[in-house]
Order: C-alpha cells, then sequence, then structure tokens
C-alpha cells in the first residue's frame, strides 16, 4: 500500500492573499499584492465610480420616486374602501334583497353575531363573492396592459394614485 501525497493547489501565501478578513466583510482593505500598481491604492473600491454603482445609477429614472409613494397611497386606499364597504354592509341593506343580501350583506352581518364563523367556512365559501366583484375591474385592467402602450398605463395608475390619495385623504 502506497499513500500518495498530493501538492496543495494553492500555496499559503495565496490563500491569505486571496482570503476575506473576517473583520471586512466588504473587502474594502485587501492585502497588498506585488502585482498591483500604487494607483490602484488611492482609489477607494467603493462610491460613484465603482462599477456597480454606475450600473445602478444607469437604470435609475426619476420616475421611480413615485414607486413608494404610490404604492402607500393604493395602500390608504384599500384600507379606506373596505372600510367603507365594511360600515355600508353592516348599516344598509336587508338580507332580503336579490343576489346582494345572501352573497354580501348576510356573512358582513353573521360574523357580528358569532365572530368565528368565517373560520368554519373553506377559502371559496368565504373570499368566492368578494372575487366574482372584482372581476370586471381586472378584466379591464388585462384588456389595458394588452393593448395601451407603456407610458398611458404609467400615466393612468399614478393618476388614478394621486386622485385616489387626494379624495381620501
Amino acid at each position: 500500500m502506497s499513500s500518495c501525497l498530493l501538492s496543495p493547489v494553492k500555496t499559503e501565501k495565496q490563500i491569505f492573499e486571496d482570503s476575506m478578513p473576517e473583520d471586512d466583510p466588504n473587502c474594502n482593505s485587501d492585502v497588498i499584492k506585488e502585482d498591483f500598481k500604487q494607483e490602484d491604492f488611492t482609489k477607494p473600491r467603493w462610491g460613484p465610480n465603482h462599477a456597480g454603482a454606475k450600473e445602478l445609477a444607469s437604470l435609475y429614472t426619476r420616475s421611480m420616486e413615485l414607486y413608494p409613494h404610490s404604492c402607500l397611497m393604493w395602500c390608504d386606499t384599500s384600507r379606506f374602501l373596505s372600510g367603507l364597504v365594511h360600515w355600508g354592509a353592516d348599516t344598509w341593506g336587508s338580507i332580503d334583497v336579490p343576489v346582494i343580501g345572501k352573497a354580501f350583506i348576510r356573512p358582513f352581518r353573521e360574523h357580528h353575531i358569532d365572530p368565528t364563523a368565517i373560520t368554519r367556512h373553506d377559502f371559496i365559501e368565504t373570499n368566492g363573492d368578494n372575487f366574482m366583484v372584482t372581476i370586471p375591474f381586472l378584466a379591464y385592467m388585462a384588456y389595458q396592459f394588452i393593448s395601451y402602450p407603456v407610458e398611458k398605463i404609467f400615466a393612468f395608475i399614478i393618476g388614478t394614485a394621486l386622485s385616489s390619495y387626494l379624495a381620501f385623504s
């Protein structure tokens, strides 16, 4: 039985030079290598001149500043509208009203009598009627996304978000 020891792939010096210090996870202070020029050490490896920073900056547009605001506006608007619908279903109408009475008004009022009743229904029974209300709006939005140019869709989304926020705040 002979044993054959393989030579290491890297030397100890190469491992030390290529490893990242534990106290510097971003590798901002590398070990000096002999083949680098002196001017390579005067420039930091991060900041606005970094290749990754330049690539991200090229993808940024001024309209991107509106994205977080429009998301918050849509959240506030949907919260307000869901509360308004809930209040309206609890306040107005009767269970005897055709179509919407048994489908919408009864479940809204049932949770005041038995708050845990919703937990005994399956997913389709709980959410099916509410989803069916959104189908015409979703179909219209799908038509818009298929047939309208991108600029018009973006303008519609921003305009709707801004008008909703102004109307309900």
